[in-house]
């Protein structure tokens, strides 16, 4: 009688531990799914600052680019210049560390190309006349086509700028 009452236990013992090792694994891998979800929205968050930032520094390259170009510039205007490379050079860095290989490789032109334009708006800035501002060389312009495509690049990377799937064809209308 004691073999029969033990066979009929055993599968409720094995059910409990089959069980709880299942819930031990759904514990685990639901722990797994939670940090690699944090992990996601940390990388988000830092490349936000890091676009955010690289965007700021060449709004204010912008700025300083068409201040070199109308005037002689003198020794502080020489160390804001020297200022903002750094400081544009080091949010490039901080996307090559995380952005994607497209945007990161953009970032670099970008930045290799605003330096050459504000190098020679420097030199240029012996050369003027009362001044009088030259037309703006292609360069500046093939830059700025750059960055309207990284910036459209990078909303893409973040998931900004598009429409739901619900809200795509509601032309004219709000679509919250």
């Amino acid at each position: 009688m004691q073999g029969a009452l033990m066979g009929s236990w055993l599968p409720l013992i094995g059910g409990a531990a089959a069980g709880a090792f299942l819930t031990l694994l759904g514990t685990l891998y639901s722990g797994y799914l939670s940090r690699r979800h944090e992990h996601r929205r940390w990388l988000l968050d830092k490349r936000l600052q890091a676009y955010t930032e690289f965007l700021a520094v060449m709004a204010e390259w912008e700025v300083l680019y068409r201040r070199v170009r109308l005037k002689h510039i003198d020794d502080s205007d020489m160390a804001e210049v020297r200022d903002l490379s750094k400081r544009l050079a080091a949010s490039v860095r901080a996307l090559r560390l995380l952005a994607p290989q497209n945007i990161s490789n953009r970032a670099t032109r970008t930045e290799s190309d605003a330096r050459v334009l504000l190098v020679a708006a420097t030199k240029e800035s012996d050369e003027r006349e009362g001044g009088k501002e030259r037309p703006f060389p292609d360069k500046y312009h093939e830059l700025w086509e750059h960055v309207d495509v990284l910036i459209n690049t990078q909303q893409q990377d973040l998931g900004a700028g598009q429409r739901s799937r619900r809200n795509r064809g509601m032309r004219g209308r709000l679509a919250w």
